[in-house]
């Protein structure tokens, strides 16, 4: 896995322990990327999803794909109101 949060984000990201594999570095825009390895990709999705817009998963693919698909469901949703 990889995500990038954003710089209002990163010190609260920074602290958040995903496992035991994970590598956080900063951007030189104060964004911090955190990459790791997990086979869990619903509990990212779901955590993920809890950072609001405040996270963009990078990598993998899958993960991007069910993310885009669980906001376009929450979009319509939320546009009923």
């Amino acid at each position: 896995m990889k995500l990038r949060f954003a710089k209002e984000a990163a010190a609260l990201a920074e602290d958040y322990v995903w496992n035991g594999t994970q590598k956080v570095t900063r951007d030189g825009q104060g964004r911090i990327i955190v990459e790791f390895d997990t086979g869990a990709l619903y509990a990212v999705e779901r955590q993920v999803l809890g950072w609001g817009g405040k996270v963009e998963a990078l990598v993998p693919k899958q993960l991007r794909h069910r993310l885009q698909e669980s906001v376009a469901l929450l979009a319509v949703v939320y546009a009923r109101i």
